[in-house]
Protein backbone atom coordinates (compact mmCIF):
# COMPACT_ATOMS: atom_id res chain seq x y z
CA UNK A 1 0.00 0.00 0.00
CA UNK A 2 3.01 1.96 0.84
CA UNK A 3 4.68 1.31 -2.61
CA UNK A 4 1.48 2.33 -4.35
CA UNK A 5 0.88 5.67 -2.33
CA UNK A 6 4.47 6.32 -2.90
CA UNK A 7 4.41 5.84 -6.51
CA UNK A 8 1.55 8.07 -6.93
CA UNK A 9 2.76 10.84 -4.87
CA UNK A 10 5.57 11.10 -7.33
CA UNK A 11 3.54 10.90 -10.34
CA UNK A 12 1.30 14.02 -8.97
CA UNK A 13 4.39 15.83 -8.57
CA UNK A 14 5.85 15.08 -11.96
CA UNK A 15 2.35 15.86 -13.27
CA UNK A 16 2.48 19.28 -11.65
CA UNK A 17 5.96 20.42 -12.26
CA UNK A 18 5.24 19.13 -16.11
CA UNK A 19 2.11 21.57 -16.25
CA UNK A 20 3.47 24.13 -14.75
CA UNK A 21 3.53 27.32 -17.29
CA UNK A 22 7.00 28.16 -17.89
CA UNK A 23 6.88 32.07 -18.12
CA UNK A 24 9.40 33.96 -20.47
CA UNK A 25 9.35 37.65 -20.58
CA UNK A 26 12.08 40.30 -22.04
CA UNK A 27 13.42 42.21 -19.38
CA UNK A 28 14.76 45.88 -20.04
CA UNK A 29 17.35 47.39 -17.69
CA UNK A 30 19.43 50.59 -18.28
CA UNK A 31 21.74 52.71 -15.65
CA UNK A 32 21.18 56.38 -15.15
CA UNK A 33 23.38 59.01 -14.80
CA UNK A 34 23.16 58.67 -11.47
CA UNK A 35 24.53 55.38 -11.86
CA UNK A 36 21.39 53.85 -10.57
CA UNK A 37 19.96 50.49 -12.11
CA UNK A 38 16.70 50.67 -14.00
CA UNK A 39 14.37 47.40 -14.63
CA UNK A 40 11.11 47.50 -16.80
CA UNK A 41 9.73 44.81 -19.17
CA UNK A 42 8.29 47.72 -21.44
CA UNK A 43 10.90 49.40 -23.68
CA UNK A 44 8.75 52.89 -23.57
CA UNK A 45 9.09 53.51 -19.85
CA UNK A 46 12.83 53.36 -20.26
CA UNK A 47 14.08 57.10 -19.34
CA UNK A 48 16.35 58.67 -21.98
CA UNK A 49 19.25 59.62 -20.21
CA UNK A 50 20.16 55.72 -19.39
CA UNK A 51 22.83 53.77 -20.76
CA UNK A 52 20.10 51.23 -22.48
CA UNK A 53 20.69 47.23 -22.25
CA UNK A 54 18.47 44.32 -22.71
CA UNK A 55 17.86 40.43 -21.65
CA UNK A 56 19.73 38.33 -23.80
CA UNK A 57 16.15 36.61 -25.53
CA UNK A 58 18.33 33.57 -27.65
CA UNK A 59 20.40 32.01 -24.36
CA UNK A 60 17.18 32.33 -22.18
CA UNK A 61 19.57 32.58 -19.42
CA UNK A 62 19.02 36.15 -18.31
CA UNK A 63 22.14 37.83 -19.37
CA UNK A 64 22.37 41.64 -19.73
CA UNK A 65 23.67 42.66 -22.76
CA UNK A 66 24.39 46.44 -23.69
CA UNK A 67 22.38 47.49 -27.04
CA UNK A 68 22.92 51.24 -28.43
CA UNK A 69 19.77 53.27 -28.80
CA UNK A 70 19.34 54.35 -32.99
CA UNK A 71 21.32 58.01 -33.23
CA UNK A 72 18.32 60.06 -34.85
CA UNK A 73 19.18 64.26 -34.70
CA UNK A 74 16.21 66.10 -33.52
CA UNK A 75 16.04 67.96 -36.94
CA UNK A 76 15.15 64.80 -38.74
CA UNK A 77 12.46 64.10 -35.66
CA UNK A 78 11.14 67.78 -36.18
CA UNK A 79 10.85 67.11 -40.17
CA UNK A 80 9.18 64.35 -39.15
CA UNK A 81 6.81 65.59 -36.90
CA UNK A 82 6.27 68.40 -39.04
CA UNK A 83 5.46 65.96 -42.14
CA UNK A 84 3.04 63.86 -40.08
CA UNK A 85 1.00 67.02 -38.82
CA UNK A 86 1.04 68.50 -42.37
CA UNK A 87 -0.39 65.23 -43.92
CA UNK A 88 -2.92 65.05 -41.00
CA UNK A 89 -4.06 68.18 -41.56
CA UNK A 90 -4.70 67.58 -45.09
CA UNK A 91 -6.43 64.29 -44.28
CA UNK A 92 -8.63 66.20 -41.84
CA UNK A 93 -9.62 68.51 -44.68
CA UNK A 94 -10.20 66.10 -47.29
CA UNK A 95 -12.29 64.62 -44.33
CA UNK A 96 -14.22 67.99 -43.95
CA UNK A 97 -15.09 67.77 -47.69
CA UNK A 98 -16.39 64.51 -48.02
CA UNK A 99 -18.84 65.59 -45.18
CA UNK A 100 -20.10 68.21 -46.92
CA UNK A 101 -20.46 66.27 -50.17
CA UNK A 102 -22.02 63.82 -48.27
CA UNK A 103 -24.26 66.14 -46.63
CA UNK A 104 -25.10 67.63 -50.22
CA UNK A 105 -25.66 64.32 -51.59
CA UNK A 106 -28.22 63.80 -48.80
CA UNK A 107 -29.96 66.68 -49.56
CA UNK A 108 -30.00 66.41 -53.25
CA UNK A 109 -31.34 62.48 -52.76
CA UNK A 110 -34.55 63.91 -50.66
CA UNK A 111 -35.28 66.69 -52.18
CA UNK A 112 -35.54 64.54 -55.53
CA UNK A 113 -37.91 61.61 -53.77
CA UNK A 114 -39.67 64.78 -52.87
CA UNK A 115 -40.16 65.61 -56.14
CA UNK A 116 -40.60 62.43 -57.50
CA UNK A 117 -43.78 61.83 -55.05
CA UNK A 118 -45.22 65.25 -56.12
CA UNK A 119 -44.80 64.59 -59.83
CA UNK A 120 -47.73 63.13 -61.90
CA UNK A 121 -46.49 63.22 -65.30
CA UNK A 122 -44.70 59.93 -66.47
CA UNK A 123 -41.82 61.69 -68.30
CA UNK A 124 -41.26 63.89 -65.22
CA UNK A 125 -40.90 60.43 -62.69
CA UNK A 126 -38.58 59.16 -65.40
CA UNK A 127 -35.94 62.36 -65.43
CA UNK A 128 -36.46 62.27 -61.32
CA UNK A 129 -35.49 58.77 -61.22
CA UNK A 130 -32.28 59.56 -63.39
CA UNK A 131 -31.35 62.16 -61.11
CA UNK A 132 -31.89 59.48 -58.30
CA UNK A 133 -29.94 56.93 -59.80
CA UNK A 134 -27.19 59.81 -61.05
CA UNK A 135 -27.47 61.09 -56.97
CA UNK A 136 -26.42 56.97 -55.85
CA UNK A 137 -23.57 56.78 -58.79
CA UNK A 138 -22.39 59.68 -57.18
CA UNK A 139 -22.39 58.18 -53.73
CA UNK A 140 -20.81 55.46 -54.69
CA UNK A 141 -18.10 57.04 -55.60
CA UNK A 142 -17.63 59.14 -52.42
CA UNK A 143 -17.87 56.21 -51.15
CA UNK A 144 -14.80 54.42 -52.99
CA UNK A 145 -12.99 57.30 -52.51
CA UNK A 146 -13.24 57.20 -48.77
CA UNK A 147 -12.75 53.67 -48.49
CA UNK A 148 -9.80 54.19 -50.44
CA UNK A 149 -8.13 56.87 -48.19
CA UNK A 150 -6.44 55.62 -45.07
CA UNK A 151 -8.75 57.23 -42.79
CA UNK A 152 -9.68 55.83 -39.30
CA UNK A 153 -12.28 53.71 -38.90
CA UNK A 154 -14.66 56.06 -36.73
CA UNK A 155 -14.08 58.73 -39.74
CA UNK A 156 -14.73 56.52 -42.46
CA UNK A 157 -17.74 55.67 -40.70
CA UNK A 158 -18.99 59.04 -40.07
CA UNK A 159 -19.51 59.64 -43.78
CA UNK A 160 -20.91 56.28 -44.48
CA UNK A 161 -23.28 57.21 -41.62
CA UNK A 162 -24.10 60.62 -43.41
CA UNK A 163 -24.48 58.59 -46.76
CA UNK A 164 -26.53 56.11 -44.83
CA UNK A 165 -29.73 57.39 -45.94
CA UNK A 166 -29.57 57.17 -49.36
CA UNK A 167 -30.61 53.13 -49.96
CA UNK A 168 -28.66 50.97 -51.84
CA UNK A 169 -30.22 49.77 -55.27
Amino acid sequence: MTKRLTVTFIVLILLQIGLTPSGQAQIFSCVTKDGKRFFTDDPTLIPPDCRKVTTNEKAGDGELSVIDPPSISPALVRSLLIEINERREKQSQQLEEWKKNAGDLVSEYKASQTRLYRATRARTKSQIRQEIRDIKARRDALLANVTAAKLSFRDRGTVEEILAVIPLD
